[in-house]
Order: C-alpha cells, then sequence, then structure tokens
C-alpha cells in the first residue's frame, strides 16, 4: 500500500535536515535530590549517529554538533542502525543542581591546666602565688607547706592559698596537666557548575568574621541560630574538590570562639597583620576588641 507520497516501501521515510539532527527528538526530565538527568533520543542518518556516537565521551560535555540536548555532562549514550539507512541516538546527560549544606560538629581542644580560669574577672588564679609554692617542693622541709597548700612567703610565715588559686594548686598537685573545652564547628559544603563561581577560594582563610548563607534551603535567618553558639568565627578551611560528571565542590570550614585575637587574625573584609582580606564576616575594625588570655582556643571551664 502506497503512503500519501505515493511510496510503497514503509521503511523508507523522509531523511532528516543536513547536519543529521532532528530538533523534536523525545526528551525525559528525570530529577533527584542534587541531580538532573535529560535522556533524549533522535533519529538520524546512521553514518550521521555512528559519527556522533565515536565523537562524544562519556563523563565530558556534550559539543555543539548536539543539538538536541540540553548543557551538562555526557552520563550514557547508545547508538542503534535500524532499517532504511537510520538509526537512533539516545543520550543521558546529568548536570548537578546547586546546593548548600550546613554541617555542626564541636571540637574538643585541650588547654594547659594553668590556663584555667586565666580570664576569671572575679578570682583569677595568681601565678605568682602558685610559683611560689610550686618552689616548695624542691626546697628542704618545705613539703608539708607544699602538700597543705601553704605558700611561704618569707622565713617563719606562710599563707594558706584560696579561692581559684587553691582550686588551680590541687589539680597540679593531682598530677592534671591539661583540661578539654569544646568548640563548635561550621562547615558548609556547595556544590557549583560553573568553576568561576568560586573564584574566591581561599581569600579569606584566617579570617574573622560571622560565616554568611547564600541558599535558599538555609537562608541567614536559620543561619543566625548556629552562629549564636559562638561570638566570634575563625575560617581555618576552604577547599575545592572536582568530580567526573563537571561539577565542583567546595568545603568551607569556621572554628568558633569567645574572642579571636585581631593581632594574629584579620578581619573579614578588612586587612591586618593576621591574614589576608576576605569576604564573608560582618565584623569591622570598629569592633571593642579584648585581648583573651589564651586567643588561639576558645575558653571555657574544666
Amino acid at each position: 500500500m502506497a503512503d500519501e507520497t505515493g511510496n510503497t516501501d514503509t521503511n523508507a521515510v523522509l531523511k532528516p535536515p543536513l547536519g543529521g539532527q532532528i530538533p523534536q527528538a523525545t526528551k525525559v526530565i528525570s530529577k533527584q535530590p542534587g541531580l538532573k538527568t535529560t535522556t533524549s533520543v533522535a533519529r538520524m542518518d546512521w553514518g550521521d549517529a555512528e559519527s556522533l556516537a565515536n565523537e562524544l565521551k562519556v563523563g565530558f560535555k556534550t559539543t555543539s554538533k548536539v543539538n538536541f540536548t540540553e548543557g551538562g555532562m555526557l552520563a550514557g549514550l547508545t547508538a542503534t542502525r535500524q532499517n532504511g539507512g537510520y538509526g537512533t541516538v539516545e543520550l543521558t546527560i546529568t548536570e548537578v543542581e546547586e546546593t548548600e549544606i550546613w554541617n555542626l560538629d564541636f571540637m574538643e581542644l585541650q588547654k594547659p591546666i594553668r590556663n584555667w580560669k586565666a580570664d576569671d574577672p572575679s578570682d583569677p588564679p595568681d601565678m605568682k602565688l602558685l610559683r611560689a609554692w610550686e618552689r616548695l617542693r624542691d626546697t628542704a622541709g618545705g613539703w608539708e607547706a607544699y602538700a597543705n597548700f601553704q605558700t611561704q612567703l618569707e622565713a617563719g610565715s606562710s599563707t594558706t592559698l584560696t579561692g581559684n588559686t587553691k582550686k588551680l594548686a590541687e589539680m597540679i598537685f593531682q598530677g592534671i596537666e591539661y583540661f578539654s573545652v569544646f568548640t563548635p564547628v561550621l562547615t558548609r559544603i556547595s556544590t557549583y557548575n560553573d568553576l568561576s563561581r568560586v573564584s574566591d577560594v581561599g581569600a579569606s582563610i584566617g579570617t574573622i568574621g560571622t560565616p554568611q548563607g547564600s541558599g535558599e534551603s538555609i537562608g541567614n535567618n536559620n543561619l543566625a541560630t548556629l552562629t549564636k553558639l559562638a561570638t566570634q568565627w575563625l575560617k581555618t578551611k576552604d577547599s575545592l574538590q572536582g568530580a567526573i560528571n563537571g561539577s565542583f565542590t567546595r568545603i568551607e570550614t569556621w572554628l568558633g570562639a569567645e574572642k579571636w585575637n585581631p593581632d594574629l587574625y584579620a578581619t573579614a573584609g578588612t586587612s591586618g597583620s593576621g591574614g589576608d582580606s576576605g569576604e564573608g564576616g560582618d565584623l569591622t575594625d570598629d569592633d571593642d576588641w579584648e585581648i583573651p588570655h589564651d586567643p588561639d582556643i576558645p575558653h571555657g571551664d574544666a
């Protein structure tokens, strides 16, 4: 039976335009968390289909020759030869959707026992008395005073340690050398498809500033709850990793503390002796800084 063109060969159909591609290719779009997959099937001359299949590489971007797919990385390709000198090409294109994920952890840090209560405004240990007490360990006849937490002020007179000075002496007497503090650690994991979006990697390492959210899933309102865990934050990590699908994962980390010494670390958005200027914070040089007793480790009680 002849078709409306008078052609009696049911396998003979009109060939596609020059170049091989068919604009009206079938297409299926599938989404899952963080990933978009597009599957397209086009019919063309088998020679064009075979040439296209040999040219494209899985794990790389498609070429401009493929005009029936969207941008992304080629995840799979199947070329099938059919009757009449035609063939079909099925392409699976993946594109990682940009995401932003925040993680919270607490890091254990050990501080020398002599730093215990060093920044207590009401009763800091008297280190001068403590050193005088410790010298009694090597003084003939001084062990009794040492064991009773007494300090000899001068010949024939002594005073008993009190308050936090005595408590610190008791811990030293028990052989305690360190105590632990726990500081919050915020980590942001961001996924990008365009490397130009992450041109500032490493620019704010070693600077003081509040972590800022940029993704719709977190927003600054929700992130503010996490950043309240510490008065100040120091950016300590900013790394970039590439994947075979063409995406890039950026990992940033901030370490929280009560105070960071501005002589050691620059404030985000400014320059200083401690680090490079960078973005990501809302603190300025106008803040009323107090230099902590031990600036590189957050303060805390035993």
